[in-house]
């Protein structure tokens, strides 16, 4: 097995630190830092060749706004803050054009016109059951507002060793 990436956005300390003292109260076992998934695993290959594209966009994007909100689902099993940012939006875009995964992996990854950005709270696949998810998403209404809003001015390349299951840092990229 290879090693695997994604790039995320990684929200400011006190925010990052709240939303990861609440995940640990609901979860034994986190493979990832809380962050906002910018481009997934698809065309992220151990050549590390891609590194260069994703640079190149991030020298040419300038830092922009996010705004955490809401919590919602994906499928039911999959509690999630919303995020809003028009600029996230074509970041993303301008990555998967640049890296150029296959279709099947643009369409297995929910990309370009599929793209929900989200912070993931929890999901079953983590061992929570339904009634779980949604306690923890009332909780998430009451002990993470105000929902709050942040400057993007980097991205973070995440890599998991095959003998790992935590996705750690590889490097951050500034932007602009």
């Amino acid at each position: 097995m290879e090693n695997q990436y994604f790039i995320g956005i990684v929200p400011p300390e006190n925010i990052f630190n709240d939303i990861d003292r609440f995940r640990k109260k609901w979860l034994a076992q986190i493979n990832s830092e809380p962050h906002i998934t910018l481009k997934a695993q698809g065309g992220l290959t151990s050549d590390k060749k891609w590194i260069e594209q994703v640079k190149s966009v991030c020298l040419n994007f300038e830092p922009f706004p996010l705004t955490l909100e809401e919590p919602s689902y994906f499928f039911n099993n999959i509690l999630y803050l919303s995020v809003q940012s028009s600029p996230l939006h074509d970041l993303h875009e301008k990555l998967v054009h640049a890296i150029s995964p296959p279709a099947n992996s643009i369409k297995q990854y929910f990309e370009l016109n599929d793209f929900v950005p989200h912070l993931t709270l929890g999901k079953q696949q983590f061992g929570l059951t339904k009634g779980e998810l949604q306690h923890m998403e009332e909780s998430a209404r009451k002990e993470l507002t105000p929902f709050e809003s942040f400057d993007v001015t980097y991205i973070r390349i995440y890599e998991r060793l095959p003998s790992d299951p935590v996705y750690k840092k590889l490097m951050d990229v500034p932007l602009g």
